[in-house]
């Protein structure tokens, strides 16, 4: 029990640090400049929203709102349109923000950034959780001898001390990947405004391609809050991969589209 629990931190941690060289890497193979500064900016705005997010479900999914609300909609379908409708509002507001400070402005690589930075704040602050539990865990079974895991969903060791975990220990892994997923799903939308800002693309088609990604991000988040509790984590990570794959792909059959800018002669 406790080494698979050591085991699953530390495979979480590594996860998340090779999702982060990944995008490193993607980075370096696009020649773009990696900015640090904007992906911490990225990353915090992250935060900000799941701060949101777990302030809107304390009072959206209370039982006094669930209670008015069923006698209108089935309860289910109540708690889904409330995170649609955050997570179209804030897909929408993102959007036109980070395309107004970054893109819209020549500033893609740094706008790049920000959006690597605001899917990969996920899987960081799992890492960092997932860190200090390895070390505390691992240092705890050098210096105490393992007992068990008791109801409480504690390790307890030989001399009284408990450490709070949360079980099964393999989940921690799935979310880290989970979230390794979604920072490609961003990274896909975020290509699309870098190649939206420098391209050009006939409105319908950039709508459509807006509408694609926006909804990818919406079934992906949708999927995680609700599904995670009843699904199977290995179904979880399949349905969020092929959620990032559909993306891409409407993203590459975007680049059929392009328009051609009209030549004009030099010297007319």
């Amino acid at each position: 029990m406790i080494n698979k629990a050591i085991l699953c931190y530390g495979a979480s941690v590594l996860i998340a640090v090779a999702a982060l060289f990944a995008v490193l890497y993607f980075f370096k193979k696009t020649k773009r400049r990696f900015s640090v500064l904007h992906t911490f900016f990225g990353a915090l705005s992250f935060t900000v929203i799941l701060i949101a997010m777990f302030l809107l479900m304390l009072y959206s999914f209370s039982d006094n709102s669930t209670a008015y609300m069923s006698a209108l909609m089935p309860v289910g379908a109540y708690k889904i349109a409330v995170a649609v409708i955050f997570f179209l509002i804030v897909g929408l507001v993102r959007y036109f923000a980070v395309n107004a400070l970054y893109f819209s402005r020549g500033k893609e690589d740094k706008g790049m950034s920000f959006m690597s930075g605001y899917g990969l704040a996920g899987a960081i602050i799992t890492a960092l959780y997932c860190m200090f539990m390895f070390v505390y865990v691992l240092y705890s079974a050098v210096t105490d001898k393992f007992i068990g895991l008791n109801d409480g969903q504690a390790l307890m060791f030989e001399s009284g001390a408990g450490i709070a975990v949360f079980t099964p220990f393999v989940s921690h892994i799935f979310v880290v990947m989970i979230f390794a997923v979604y920072t490609a799903l961003i990274l896909i939308i975020a290509e699309f405004m870098d190649q939206h800002a420098k391209l050009p693309y006939r409105k319908r088609s950039t709508f459509l391609m807006y509408i694609i990604t926006n909804a990818c991000e919406i079934l992906m988040t949708c999927v995680i809050l609700f599904a995670s509790s009843k699904v199977n984590a290995v179904t979880i990570s399949i349905v969020c991969a092929v959620i990032a794959a559909l993306a891409a792909l409407a993203l590459a059959m975007l680049y059929k589209y392009k328009e051609e800018l009209p030549y004009s002669k030099q010297f007319d």
